[in-house]
């Protein structure tokens, strides 16, 4: 589901005018970025779940060159023996709550 799919769901439950519900989604996710980039951590709901930030670790990892087949079009990677050097960052991370979870483990994807 997309933005403009989910404003026209909430807009037929709730039985306002697509426009009300796009300024209402607008004026949610504005709040919702000023939040994470003040470093507050933003729970939706015991429901859905919440967004926290999290600091990557400095850490190191095996250079990858990757190789295109030409007659194949496959792309495989060799390792160049060095190693890179990643440095820590800060992510926005969603922890699902404990009833999506549950939801989520009862599918079977095709």
């Amino acid at each position: 589901m997309n933005k403009k799919e989910l404003i026209k769901s909430i807009a037929e439950v709730n039985k306002t005018s697509i426009t009300q519900t796009e300024e209402f989604y607008n004026s949610f996710e504005n709040a919702l970025i000023k939040a994470i980039t003040s470093n507050e951590e933003v729970v939706l709901s015991s429901k859905i779940g919440k967004f926290i930030l999290k600091t990557r670790k400095t850490h190191t990892t095996p250079e990858t060159k990757f190789i295109i087949n030409k007659q194949t079009g496959k792309k495989t990677g060799k390792r160049t023996g060095k190693n890179l050097k990643i440095p820590a960052k800060t992510v926005v991370s969603f922890k699902m709550s404990k009833p999506i979870k549950d939801e989520v483990k009862k599918l079977q994807l095709k």
